[in-house]
């Protein structure tokens, strides 16, 4: 599996979760836009090579009555679960950086 197929996967992971309302690019707003300003691809997960395991990194908007600290433990734990054999997980970055009442469209 190549690292677009992977962020996929993470992004299909993440989006099951429930209290999670969506995903933002997993870059800053400013490195996002910047990206986006110059035609480059912005993804919603940021899939790193570190030797034989991968990093990741995702930012995402909780729902409003998720507890923030439980869900970020909730989405680590299905990332490490529906990647198990498919690919060796190093760290998971996972920033809330908002939260909606409703689930992004």
């Amino acid at each position: 599996m190549n690292k677009d197929q992977l962020a996929l996967r993470v992004q299909d992971i993440i989006a099951g979760v429930d209290g999670v309302a969506g995903l933002y690019p997993a870059r800053s707003a400013v490195l996002a836009g910047l990206a986006s300003t110059l035609g480059a691809d912005e993804t919603l997960v940021a899939v790193e090579d570190a030797g034989s395991r991968v990093n990741i990194r995702v930012r995402i908007a909780a729902l409003t009555d998720a507890s923030a600290p439980r869900l970020v433990r909730d989405v680590a734990g299905a990332v490490r679960a529906g990647l198990a054999g498919q690919a060796q997980v190093g760290s998971i970055d996972i920033t809330v950086c908002g939260f909606a009442d409703a689930p992004f469209a």
